[in-house]
């Protein structure tokens, strides 16, 4: 309920100035100032803030209608209820005539009273709104000369539009088109904003504010935004009578929103695509913003990480060292320090963490940015690099080593050639030189595609044997025997090789007349020879690139047996030969590698 109406009773008759006020001001809402004359009525009027006047007509030197003419020469519009005890049809038309509000005929009950409270409450409140009304326009008015915002104010039925200024300026269209029609501007809304804006209206005139943003459709199918702003007026007993407030177009900035945020999706995309683990430490050690990676890697999920101390991430044992790192990171140094992730089950898993300084634009510290990366895949990466390293080195000591035997032999049957004029071994010569030149394409095409064996195709074993026995040997008191024959599916210059190197090993570490013997066995081939044999305690380690139990051997002939046999999916046994007395090497290729 709103202040009391202020009742301004003017009436000659001191007993019923008095009657009249007891009875008004039993009603709440009324509160009554008395004269007994037009004169001192005035004078009341001008100091006091009247809101409605009640006057006898009959009264001496100045009557009601005079008294009238004084009122509103003060003030035009206050309510001016004429209530005399003296009627007639002709003073009534001559008080409407004169712009009373209301004229009421004194009566004989008390019920008459009601009825005046009833009707100086109505004027009344009608005089308050409009008095509201003109007060808030004036205030558009000068609000309006100030901004750019469209300022409104409309009936609460939105059918009649009291004040408008800025219209064209933010919506685009004709401030004619708003003022013929005050639903205008629901033509600009978007069509498909249309049925929300009609929803806010309803809110408005209900008696919600409003703060809401649409969009706008200006000129050629320009999509605009507007936000808008709006205060129910509500009368004494609460009723809506208007609406009022202000229209601003807000496009550029929802322009700006709509390009930060992108680039926000970009930034949060761009994050959460690392491998690593980014992270943003707070100045209070809680982690502020974190990727993907982080849940990722320590099992811990989005709600669990807000409210873990960071520290709380790592192994006991490395949370010191963690602490340490972030006082000096917010201290000003950029720092890097390897710890123990302990996930969620328990696991520890390696990390290098950087971390740097992070301030706001005024320069204050906010907290710490930083990423942590897998040292256990960076270290896996460093030894497979460290066996590739290796393994060339291995391949550069086999590929010498599968040279050095044909170029001895070419060596020595050229020695021998001199020596006897025998032209036979010259052609053995130019024999071993070809094998030399073939063993060089097969190094090459290996060396190309990183693989030790090439395409296989069905190979006889025993006459591979003689072709490698050519080979090798240039001693007379060596020999080879084939028994029988077995059938591979093999890289025939690679099986040469295998073989050269394993008569070579035969041959060389002999210190006399070496017998050797190659036979077939149900899955592969067997080669023995009358030799002193291998040691039960080196048989592992005699594939072993760089062993050799010889003077001077570069100990890479087996290790190339090795590759061979690995490469082909075949194994080796080395055990001692019953019949010759020296080694016996089992080559077992595995099942369905072999053809009879």
């Amino acid at each position: 309920m709103g202040s009391p109406i202020r009742v301004l009773h003017v009436d000659d008759d001191p007993a019923f100035v008095d009657l009249v006020a007891t009875f008004l001001e039993r009603e709440s809402d009324l509160t009554v100032v008395s004269e007994t004359s037009a004169a001192d009525g005035l004078e009341t009027f001008e100091r006091a803030d009247v809101e409605c006047v009640v006057s006898d007509y009959d009264m001496p030197r100045t009557d009601g209608l005079e008294f009238l003419q004084g009122v509103r020469e003060r003030d035009p519009d206050v309510p001016f209820v004429l209530f005399t005890g003296k009627g007639s049809e002709e003073i009534a038309s001559e008080a409407i005539s004169a712009g009373v509000t209301d004229y009421m005929q004194k009566g004989g009950g008390t019920d008459q009273y009601t009825v005046l409270a009833n009707r100086v409450r109505n004027a009344a409140r009608q005089y308050r709104s409009q008095r509201q009304a003109e007060q808030m326009q004036q205030r558009l008015e000068e609000v309006a000369e100030s901004t750019t915002d469209c300022i409104w104010m409309f009936t609460s039925d939105w059918d009649d539009l009291l004040f408008v200024s800025g219209y064209e300026d933010v919506w685009g269209r004709p401030s004619e088109a708003i003022r013929e029609n005050p639903e205008d501007f629901l033509r600009g809304v978007h069509p498909d904003d249309r049925e929300f804006v009609r929803g806010i209206m309803e809110d408005l005139s209900d008696g919600e504010s409003i703060d809401a943003v649409y969009r706008i459709t200006r000129g050629d199918d320009e999509t605009g935004w507007v936000w808008v702003k709006g205060e129910p007026v509500l009368d004494d007993d609460g009723s809506v009578v208007r609406v009022v407030g202000f229209t601003r177009d807000v496009t550029e900035r929802k322009r700006r929103e709509r390009t930060l945020q992108e680039e926000r999706e970009f930034i949060e995309q761009a994050i959460n695509a690392l491998d690593d683990v980014f992270y943003v430490v707070g100045t209070d050690g809680t982690l502020r913003r974190w990727n993907d990676s982080l849940e990722a890697t320590t099992g811990y999920d989005g709600s669990e990480i807000a409210e873990m101390d960071v520290v709380e991430f790592f192994a006991e044992d490395h949370r010191a060292r963690i602490s340490d790192a972030v006082r000096e990171s917010f201290d000003g140094g950029e720092v890097t320090v390897e710890a123990e992730f302990e996930t969620a089950r328990g696991r520890r898993i390696p990390h290098e963490f950087t971390g740097a300084r992070l301030t706001d634009p005024e320069g204050e510290l906010i907290g710490l940015v930083g990423v942590g990366r897998d040292i256990s895949e960076r270290k896996e990466r460093e030894r497979e690099l460290k066996r590739q390293n290796e393994r060339f080195d291995e391949l550069a000591g086999v590929i010498s080593h599968d040279l050095e035997t044909p170029i001895q032999t070419v060596r020595g049957r050229l020695e021998l050639a001199a020596e006897t004029g025998d032209p036979a071994q010259i052609d053995e010569a130019l024999d071993a030189l070809q094998r030399v030149d073939e063993l060089r394409e097969d190094i090459v095409d290996m060396v190309r595609s990183r693989e030790v064996v090439g395409e296989t195709e069905t190979v006889e074993v025993a006459e591979t044997a003689r072709s490698a026995w050519r080979a090798v040997t240039v001693r007379s008191d060596a020999s080879l025997e084939v028994e029988d024959t077995v059938r591979l599916d093999a890289d025939p210059d690679a099986l040469r090789r295998l073989l050269q190197n394993l008569l070579s090993n035969s041959v060389e570490h002999a210190s006399g007349a070496v017998s050797i013997r190659i036979g077939a066995l149900d899955h592969g081939f067997y080669l023995a020879d009358s030799g002193s044999g291998i040691p039960e305690e080196h048989r592992e380690d005699v594939f072993t690139p760089g062993f050799t139990t010889k003077a001077g051997g570069s100990g890479m002939g087996m290790a190339s047996v090795r590759q061979i046999l690995d490469a082909h999916g075949w194994r080796i046994e080395v055990t001692d030969s019953e019949a010759l007395g020296g080694v016996r090497f089992e080559v077992l290729a595995q099942d369905g590698n072999e053809t009879n």
